[in-house]
């Protein structure tokens, strides 16, 4: 007799299937947990940590062409839009976060590592299981085909009935045999085809962080690089606005001397442009250099008609005469008649601008006032002032409200231009 027919005398079919079930029990919750009878690699070989997928990630959507594009493409396969704008900062935190991916799914890959080594215990605990099911029901199966051979003999059965229930008991351990193998060759065909990925992604996950790592030294030289040409720029820049400096001073330069060439030429083709200078006409230049310290210049202007048909001077010649005489012994420098402003160049020279003449009273002060008047521009020669009058008394007597101070403040340039020029202190005006 046959191990398998041996086996199948003493059991009957409702026994034997559930001792098999419950040997093969594992097999059933990993088959009823995924849903099939071959069993898929559990969630977290297929999951990144948090939840999102390893293998399927999110779709993007191109706002060019509305095209669907998987995330993480740089650019769209319909258009070729760019999708990403990588900087350097952005690009080092992507690859921040991709390290930390992998490292995530270097722990999912031991994960899975020891589901299969669960797994693969498993598979062991079932064939000694079915081994000893094996032994079972060999040596308990034969006492058992006894007493079932005796009972038919007894009740009367032939032995075509005891074959039936033979080949019935036979079949009926053989299917559930052949199921559980079926299953161990499933567990062990998933459990092998998860080590190989878990494998692959181990694999590739080295690969990853080493590219990483070499592109990350490429984004830190690329940098440095970056760093140094922004350094090289600014000192450019700072050289630029130096000789920008130099060359808008070298413009001033050539400017100015444009400037004073044009005047020298327009000085000698107009003599009104050329070089200014305070002339008297009785006395001719006046240059102020040469105004001796604590001097006071009086500029005496009269509109006394003198007769040149007499040869002896009339009395009023001879008042003019004493007055200025009593002028020089008190120390004035007196300068007779009008002063006014001459415009002097190599060759020629032209009044220009104001002057001291007998209508002074007029125009000097404000507000006007009319001849004789004594004027006096330094308010330190008041005291001086006052003596002239008294001097020049003998001429002609002017009152104390004629005697005023010119502010040279109040003055137009050209006022203060002949005042410069001349060192006038005092002008005395006096009428016919």
């Amino acid at each position: 007799m046959s191990a398998d027919s041996m086996v199948a005398m003493p059991f009957s079919r409702g026994h034997l299937a559930a001792v098999f079930r419950r040997a093969f029990r594992p097999r059933e919750r990993l088959r009823r947990a995924h849903g099939s009878t071959h069993p898929t690699p559990p969630p977290s070989l297929s999951r990144r940590a948090g939840g999102q997928p390893l293998c399927y990630p999110a779709d993007v959507i191109c706002p060019r062409c509305s095209v669907t594009a998987l995330d993480g493409q740089a650019f769209c396969a319909q258009c070729g839009y760019r999708l990403t704008t990588d900087t350097l900062a952005s690009l080092g935190e992507r690859l921040a976060s991709v390290e930390a991916s992998l490292t995530t799914d270097s722990k999912a890959s031991q994960a899975a590592e020891q589901k299969f080594l669960e797994l693969d215990t498993s598979e062991k605990v079932v064939a000694r299981i079915t081994r000893w099911a094996k032994l079972f029901a060999f040596w308990v199966g034969i006492p058992f085909a006894a007493v079932l051979l005796l009972l038919g003999m007894i009740v009367g059965k032939g032995a075509l009935d005891f074959r039936e229930i033979v080949t019935n008991a036979k079949e009926s351990v053989r299917s559930i045999v052949e199921q559980a193998r079926g299953e161990a060759s499933n567990a062990k065909k998933t459990a092998q085809d998860a080590l190989t990925t878990s494998r692959e992604v181990a694999s590739e996950t080295a690969e990853t962080k080493r590219k990483i790592g070499e592109l990350k030294s490429q984004v830190d030289g690329r940098s440095a690089e970056v760093q140094k040409l922004g350094d090289q720029i600014k000192q450019a820049w700072a050289t630029i606005e130096n000789q920008s400096r130099q060359v808008q001073t070298l413009n001033q330069q050539v400017q100015a001397l444009q400037s004073a060439k044009a005047a020298v030429d327009i000085g000698t083709v107009y003599p009104a442009f050329g070089e200014h200078h305070a002339k008297s006409i009785s006395g001719g230049s006046i240059d102020p250099k040469k105004k001796p310290a604590g001097a006071i210049y009086v500029d005496l202007n009269f509109n006394i008609m003198l007769d040149p048909s007499t040869a002896s001077p009339t009395s009023d010649q001879a008042k003019l005469v004493q007055g200025m005489t009593a002028l020089n012994e008190h120390k004035y420098t007196v300068i007779v008649g009008p002063i006014y402003t001459y415009a002097i160049t190599a060759t020629s020279n032209q009044a220009v601008g104001m002057g001291f003449d007998g209508n002074s009273c007029q125009y000097w002060p404000a507000p006007q006032g009319s001849s004789p008047c004594i004027l006096y521009f330094n308010e330190s020669t008041r005291h001086a002032a006052m003596e002239v009058r008294d001097l020049l008394r003998v001429i002609q007597p002017i009152s104390d409200d004629r005697i005023r101070y010119v502010d040279p403040k109040g003055l137009t340039p050209q006022k203060r231009e002949l005042l410069s020029l001349s060192s006038v202190d005092i002008l005395v005006v006096l009428s016919p």
